[in-house]
């Protein structure tokens, strides 16, 4: 069975037929009073990412403003990877849905962005995303996800949001990601595995896995070739 959806979990909790959206962390007392350390991944961090089949995209925090790449990411999204990403039948977003999504502080909840087309090009065609959650309870671990469009995958693009995320999450003091993942999700069980797979806790629960992975060191402009010549990473399908 094809895997359509490159995704660490779902970010939100299902009760009965409403979704309960994770609340994003307060800022912590000492947030308030420290100045915070300067950031790789801050608001004009801009990379420019060419995908294996040369597709020119570039990479970028989310902004309030994206909400029609959202729109239309999902509706590129089937509905098989709608289901491996939300854990549920989706057949659209809410309003409400899209405004968290795009509407972060970047430090607590954490949100990058792949975009087709160059830097400096105003394309509104999102090609995939990659966030984390801090918990509220231990700032030092967070809920992370990673999500490619079905006209993306298989590209490399996957594995490149996941290695920029987890430098983000590095520099924000994070340690640990949480997940759960979707037991039928074999391809993103496999890709976590071997992302970090002696520093990780795996549980399964009828149909679903529990797990937390160690983040390990991750330069900020890493490769996935590189990290795989440095052995951090064993090589693997691109998702």
């Amino acid at each position: 069975m094809k895997v359509a959806l490159t995704g660490l979990s779902n970010s939100w909790t299902r009760t009965k037929s409403k979704i309960r959206f994770p609340q994003t962390p307060p800022a912590r007392d000492n947030e308030t009073k420290e100045k915070k350390p300067p950031r790789y991944f801050d608001k004009a961090y801009q990379e420019r990412i060419v995908l294996t089949d040369g597709t020119v995209a570039h990479l970028r925090l989310v902004q309030s403003t994206d909400h029609d790449i959202w729109v239309n990411a999902f509706k590129r999204l089937s509905m098989d990877s709608r289901y491996l990403r939300f854990c549920a039948p989706k057949k659209k977003l809410s309003e409400d849905e899209i405004r968290y999504f795009t509407t972060v502080d970047q430090e607590q909840h954490f949100a990058l962005v792949a975009v087709k087309g160059e830097v400096n090009e105003d394309s509104r065609v999102g090609l995939g995303v990659a966030r984390f959650i801090c918990a509220p309870e231990d700032p030092t671990r967070a809920e992370a996800a990673v999500t490619v469009t079905d006209d993306a995958q298989h590209r490399g693009l996957g594995s490149l949001l996941l290695l920029r995320l987890a430098a983000a999450a590095r520099e924000r003091g994070v340690e640990k990601f949480d997940a759960n993942v979707l037991a039928a999700n074999r391809q993103i069980l496999r890709l976590i595995d071997e992302f970090s797979s002696s520093n990780s806790d795996l549980e399964q629960y009828k149909g679903e896995f529990f797990l937390t992975t160690k983040i390990p060191p991750v330069a900020p402009d890493e490769t996935w070739d590189h990290m795989h010549q440095d052995m951090y990473f064993p090589e693997f399908a691109y998702s």
